[in-house]
């Protein structure tokens, strides 16, 4: 009898422990910027992939990273109107099991509707590696001159906000919502 209430305890005290290590969706820096409508769809969409979220980083990368984040500590999601509809637009990283991110789009339509776009699969395995973050509008040129990846261009002049993704201390593609169509370019590598 003993040795089955000691194996119990042990059972509850591991349980407990192991579900302290699952990131905390009411004060994760990303979470809060998401909206559960979008956490529904994403959920129901793309099965067997969930939100990259700040706990996945290392703390150290945070702190340097936050800066070319406004200060927020979300390297993950960021929001812009990058379709022009006056609505606000949310860009975030998800991953799998594996580790592998995407980088997905969701436009707003209204309050609580969304189109999904993913504009990259990273094919990588490293999680916590990737950012997302808005641009100003502006004149932006590829630095390779362009290519030929589908969408991508050699120069845009961009009325809406873009999104930059890429590889931290590493890659920056940007992303502009062009007459229906996304389009990209290299900015860094």
């Amino acid at each position: 009898m003993n040795k089955l209430l000691l194996l119990f305890i042990s059972v509850l005290i591991l349980s407990y422990s192991c579900a302290s290590l699952k990131p905390n969706h009411k004060s994760d820096a990303c979470f809060k910027q998401l909206p559960s409508s979008l956490m529904s769809l994403i959920n129901q969409k793309m099965p067997g992939f969930r939100f990259v979220s700040s706990s996945d980083y290392l703390r150290e990368t945070i702190e340097i990273e936050k800066q070319y984040h406004d200060g927020n500590e979300c390297l993950s999601v960021t929001t812009g109107d990058f379709d022009g509809n006056k609505r606000t637009d949310i860009a975030f990283l998800v991953t799998d099991d594996s580790g592998r991110e995407k980088l997905v789009v969701a436009r707003s339509l209204n309050i609580d509707s969304w189109t999904i776009d993913i504009l990259l699969d990273f094919n990588n395995s490293s999680l916590g590696t990737s950012y997302v973050n808005t641009i100003p509008p502006g004149t932006y040129e590829d630095i390779w001159g362009g290519g030929e990846e589908v969408g991508r261009v050699n120069k845009y002049s961009s009325v809406n906000q873009g999104i930059i993704s890429g590889t931290i201390e590493s890659s920056g593609v940007a992303y502009f919502f062009d007459k229906g169509r996304w389009i990209h370019l290299w900015l860094s590598d």
